[in-house]
């Protein structure tokens, strides 16, 4: 295992930053040998128990799993064959917080960071013309079913931003070439609500016309920050 070179903090040595500082490390430690995979709260249609049973398709059955999953005070992963795995979203806010890390001095792990943003590149959701990501597990409401990696504005925009983040530490254009197509995904890939002649509410998903302005303003402030790097009138319009 890889630990992160450690630097001269810009806090200054102080009995809280030294204690900042051995937490990054211990959790930077413990995450790398994980391999940056982990269980999320929703992700029990990962199942392999779930998925050879035969109501696996009913949406019913889907939905009481996952709000099961989600609520037992005890973790049944393991018992019920659900792997760790890596979230786009997750690596993309792993990635975020290294390089803040690394921006005020508490380590250096620019490998790392370089290897988080090659598995964000692979796990981009399929067949997409543009760079966007969803989920990694099936996802089950009341209303309607996505399927693994299906796209949406929250991954998405997380990933988008530590793709610019990426870019501006290291200047790898290519960073900066999938930020702008995640862009472009939210633009051209999402349905749109309008309210008057102003005012106008991306959708979750390309599946859906839905209006969830908490996602919503996450994607509007990542064109407004695409804007200040491309210059792109129209994003800050749309913003």
């Amino acid at each position: 295992m890889n630990l992160p070179a450690q630097q001269t903090s810009k806090l200054g040595k102080t009995p809280i930053t030294e204690l900042l500082e051995e937490t990054a490390i211990k959790l930077f430690a413990y995450c790398n040998s994980h391999k940056w995979a982990g269980y999320d709260p929703f992700d029990g249609l990962n199942s392999r128990v779930f998925a050879a049973l035969p109501f696996s398709k009913i949406s019913l059955a889907r939905l009481i799993l996952t709000q099961v999953m989600k609520r037992m005070p005890v973790n049944a992963r393991k018992l019920l064959l659900v792997s760790p795995s890596e979230n786009p979203k997750g690596l993309a806010v792993f990635a975020s917080a290294l390089m803040a890390l690394s921006e005020i001095g508490l380590i250096r792990a620019d490998d790392q960071i370089r290897n988080l943003i090659s598995r964000i590149g692979a796990l981009r959701s399929p067949q997409r013309t543009h760079f966007c990501w969803g989920y990694n597990f099936d996802w089950q409401s009341r209303k309607f079913f996505l399927p693994k990696f299906a796209p949406n504005i929250i991954c998405t925009t997380f990933v988008g931003n530590a793709l610019l983040d990426a870019y501006y530490q290291f200047e790898d254009d290519s960073y900066l070439e999938m930020a702008i197509s995640a862009g472009e995904f939210i633009v051209n890939g999402l349905n749109v609500t309008k309210f008057g002649n102003d005012e106008i509410c991306f959708s979750y998903t390309p599946y859906d016309h839905g209006q969830v302005h908490n996602a919503n303003l996450l994607g509007a402030a990542y064109l407004a920050r695409l804007y200040t790097v491309t210059e792109d009138e129209k994003l800050l319009k749309l913003a």
